[in-house]
């Protein structure tokens, strides 16, 4: 990636630094309002600009496309840590109730029917079904966030993504017509 920053020098460099702080900034207010509408109008204004700067939007992409992956684990990691301590705890397994392949549907799960199950599994649970309640409760309240956190992660960067495939596209179209030899050199980092 350090080749491709040449061209930019010091000022470049720390222009795309601060424009993708700005960025992330934009993401972070997103996910904690609900609403992207400010980070859809950054991207745009950076599509927007003639020509439009794609090492940013890429940079955003990769960002965006990193946040998809730590937020599926931090995911995986809730329902895990519940999943372990009732089968360690109390030797209860709730997999049949929260499937590993289940994860997206996790947050949607009761925690009456887990604690539920727990009881029926284990009768000895009944002593700490205070503590299970809301443990049970605060994972399901946190899956139900980061899977909010996912979708809205993921709506913004199938965006990007489609428009950066786009402008792709568009310029394979417009420039595609010229023989290899003579074909311009499409500077893909602005």
């Amino acid at each position: 990636m350090l080749e491709d920053l040449s061209e930019y020098g010091f000022w470049g460099i720390s222009e795309l630094t601060e424009l993708r702080l700005e960025a992330l900034q934009l993401f972070e207010q997103a996910l904690a309002t609900g609403d992207v509408s400010d980070l859809v109008h950054f991207i745009e204004r950076h599509l927007a600009e003639e020509p439009p700067h794609l090492l940013l939007l890429h940079a955003l992409a990769e960002d965006l496309e990193q946040r998809l992956l730590t937020l599926r684990t931090h995911l995986a990691d809730v329902r895990e840590r519940v999943v372990r301590l009732l089968q360690d705890a109390y030797g209860v397994d709730i997999t049949p109730l929260a499937p590993d392949d289940g994860l997206e549907r996790y947050h949607t799960l009761q925690s009456a029917a887990i604690i539920d199950h727990v009881l029926a599994t284990n009768a000895d649970a009944a002593a700490d079904v205070t503590l299970l309640r809301h443990l049970v409760r605060a994972s399901l309240s946190k899956a139900a966030q980061l899977q909010a956190d996912l979708r809205l992660t993921g709506q913004v960067f199938a965006l990007l993504d489609d428009w950066l495939a786009a402008i792709k596209a568009t310029a394979a179209r417009r420039y595609g017509h010229f023989p290899h030899e003579s074909a311009p050199h499409l500077d893909w980092l602005h």
